[in-house]
């Protein structure tokens, strides 16, 4: 799109010239009725150009080979001569072999086998889009242009080329596809068609996941434009429709269009389409009238406003649509691998194909009942095929070997489609237009008339400006030979230039009284408007303004041929303005090289700085998890230690208690013994004193150094010799214990 909206005039003449040349609109459309048949009736001049525009046009376009895809020959041969497919898959050729047949024998009885299919038209891998848009497109819009509907589909698997060959937008003009050329073309013929108006709108709709969406909705944000109904032959109720007098405006609303789209990356395609796109192009033309004609009131018809409307003229006009439809590409899931929402956008892409699949079956059979119903796509497509409509078909093929299974079926459904009969008809109406419209389309005819003019005038400055640049160079040499006299013919310039440059602005003072003049020339069009109503006399008088108009721009037309050495003068110093500006931008181009370079050592940098802090955060990592782990460790060590003490507690307790138990029934033992005197022993002896230094102890000490047993065996013994040291105090009947 990019190509062609930055383009003025003159590109898409040039862009276009081969297509639609440069006939006058008479001598197109006396084409248009040649190969149509003669007339809107549908009549036909011969039986072959009968049975070609009964029916839906069909063509087939390959694809070039991939990388990966060039390991194996093409399944697809191309004969562009006569329009054939030959199609052939290498499993039967290995099939043949299996048996026992030689590889020659195998590949030659495979040759024998491939199928083949014909159609209207066949293009190889190495076809232009110029090409494919003068055998598809050009006949299509040629009859748009006449009154006929027309659709062009595109057909196929996804990834062979759907997308490309219809709305490729492309850096070069080569490379812009079929809309594109479409709108280019449009509008090329409607700069050169001076006798007739044309309306034309732009419209978008997307059939997502069953739901019809507005492309062109300007509160798509705010959730407007979704989820649209269809009605009876295919039109949509609240669709957006932009009206576009520029080809600048429509391409630029079809560009916002496929911004809107959906498309997703699958293992089949990286950019695949997920819903059905429909652009709409609506085309109305009537002739021109005068404002004479609009005051009798032709045909004699009056308007519903009284006294407005006796000044009417009732004008035949056509009305044509002309859709241009990207089929999302039909795909198994086993190859995709796709999953998800994709898997859902996938099953309902294939139910739709399928659907559509089923209404091209039942028109080729002429069945009574035709399912169109069954989903959006057909609804919409109701009428553009089997129906009032031009229909071209083009269905885009994969040459890949591994793809031979689907290519085989898209040439299948295209023989199909090539049965489908349509009725076309030209769609006339009868407008009424009014006084003003009417001054509108004169002034429109006095615009061409001038617009032809400053183009022949501009011719012949372009010619001026050539020779006096010739002229120029030889002065120059000249003046190397007599340098005096140069100077002083350069001063003779200087005031030469001085007394252009005076008339120079004299001459646009001169413009801008004749822009005046215009604008003035504009407000008494109006003002002969609202008195159109009132009186017929009055448009005429409006009718000679005109004419004065006319009178000075021809005035303004001599005054040009007066500036015409002005212009010489003023186009040598743009050119030295222009490599002024080459110079600057190239060393605005260096400075930016420079910069380029000092950013991408700055990104290098700043990775491996990046890469560094990675690793520093990767051996903190590491750290911390070790430190972690030690502290676990030495936790469960610590937890260990204090369940054993606590088990030895425990154990300390319970020792601790069998001997306060032991020592109760010893004491209740030495309480039933009977009193006895202790053997004599000598005064101050050892046993007395003894005795003497353990009663005077106090009862129930308990030395610091008393602690529980540490064992059963190490009780036992304190038991025994608690028993041996166990001595009677006959004067306190206690007993001590060592």
């Amino acid at each position: 799109f990019h190509v062609f909206a930055t383009a003025g005039p003159a590109t898409l003449s040039s862009t276009c010239s081969s297509s639609l040349g440069a006939q006058p609109p008479q001598a197109m459309e006396a084409e248009l009725g040649a190969s149509d048949g003669g007339g809107g009736s549908g009549g036909s001049s011969s039986s072959s150009s009968s049975s070609r525009c009964s029916r839906v046009q069909v063509f087939a376009r390959t694809r070039p080979l991939e990388l990966r895809e060039a390991i194996s020959a093409p399944c697809v041969e191309i004969d562009e001569a006569v329009g054939t497919v030959r199609v052939r898959s290498e499993c039967d050729a290995a099939d043949r072999v299996l048996p026992g047949h030689t590889t020659e024998a195998a590949l030659e009885a495979f040759e024998g086998t491939a199928r083949a299919f014909a159609f209207d038209g066949a293009f190889g891998a190495q076809t232009t889009q110029q090409e494919v848009f003068e055998e598809v497109g050009l006949p299509v819009l040629k009859a748009c242009l006449k009154g006929f509907n027309g659709t062009i589909l595109a057909y196929g698997q996804t990834g062979s080329g759907k997308t490309h060959s219809l709305l490729n937008r492309g850096q070069r003009s080569e490379e812009a596809g079929l809309l594109p050329r479409l709108v280019a073309s449009l509008f090329v013929h409607m700069a050169q068609d001076v006798h007739n108006l044309y309306d034309i709108e732009a419209a978008a709709v997307q059939i997502y996941n069953e739901q019809v969406d507005d492309l062109l909705q300007p509160d798509r944000e705010a959730g407007l434009g979704f989820g649209l109904g269809v009605q009876n032959g295919g039109s949509v109720p609240g669709l957006t429709w932009v009206k576009c007098q520029r080809p600048e405006c429509m391409l630029d609303a079809f560009r916002r269009a496929r911004s809107n789209l959906v498309y997703a990356e699958t293992k089949l395609n990286k950019a695949s389409s997920r819903s059905h796109a429909v652009f709409q192009i609506s085309i109305a033309r009537r002739p021109r009238t005068s404002p004479s004609g609009a005051a009798r009131g032709e045909a004699g018809v009056s308007g519903g406003d009284g006294e407005a409307g006796s000044h009417n003229s009732r004008v035949a006009c056509t009305r044509a649509r002309l859709n241009v439809v990207d089929l999302a590409g039909s795909e198994r899931v086993k190859k995709s691998q796709v999953e998800g929402a994709q898997l859902k956008q996938a099953v309902s892409i294939n139910k739709s194909l399928l659907v559509f699949g089923n209404v091209v079956s039942a028109l080729a059979a002429k069945r009574a009942h035709v399912p169109f119903r069954e989903s959006k796509l057909t609804r919409i497509l109701d009428g553009s095929v089997g129906g009032n409509c031009r229909t071209a078909l083009l269905v885009c093929l994969s040459p890949a070997a591994e793809s031979a299974t689907e290519t085989t079926s898209t040439l299948e459904f295209a023989s199909r489609a090539m049965r489908v009969e349509v009725d076309a008809r030209v769609n006339h109406q009868v407008v009424d237009v009014s006084g003003s419209a009417s001054l509108s389309d004169l002034w429109g005819n006095l615009g061409d008339v001038v617009t032809a003019s400053l183009r022949e005038e501009l011719a012949a400055l372009q010619q001026d400006v050539a020779a006096a640049q010739q002229r120029c160079d030889e002065e120059a040499g000249r003046r190397e030979e007599a340098a005096a006299a140069a100077r002083e013919e350069a001063d003779r310039l200087r005031e030469e230039v001085e007394k252009l440059s005076a008339a120079l602005a004299r001459a646009r003072a001169s413009v801008g009284e004749l822009k005046v003049a215009n604008a003035a020339l504009v407000e008494r069009c109006a003002a002969a408007e609202a008195k159109a109503e009132k009186s017929a006399g009055e448009a005429a008088a409006a009718e000679t303004r005109v004419r004065e108009a006319i009178a000075q721009a021809g005035e303004a037309s001599a005054a040009a041929e007066r500036w015409r050495e002005q212009a010489a003068a003023q186009a040598e110093a743009l050119k030295q303005a222009g490599e002024s500006q080459a110079e600057a931008l190239a060393r605005a181009e260096r400075a930016e090289a420079e910069l380029e370079r000092e950013l991408e050592k700055l990104m290098s940098e700043v990775e491996a700085s990046v890469e560094r802090d990675a690793d520093r955060q990767r051996e903190a990592d590491d750290l911390l998890s070790l430190e972690r782990r030690r502290g676990a460790e030495a936790l469960q060590a610590a937890e260990a230690t204090t369940e054993a003490w606590r088990g030895c507690a425990l154990a300390a307790d319970a020792r601790c208690a069998s001997l306060a138990m032991d020592l109760t029934a010893l004491r209740r033992a030495s309480a039933a013994v009977p009193s006895r005197p202790l053997p004599a022993a000598a005064p101050g002896g050892p046993a007395r004193s003894s005795l003497d230094a353990q009663a005077r102890r106090p009862r129930h000490s308990c030395t610091p150094t008393c602690r529980a047993p540490s064992s059963d065996d190490e009780g036992a013994e304190s038991f025994d010799a608690f028993h041996a040291a166990a001595h009677i105090d006959e004067r306190s009947s206690t007993v001590a214990v060592c």
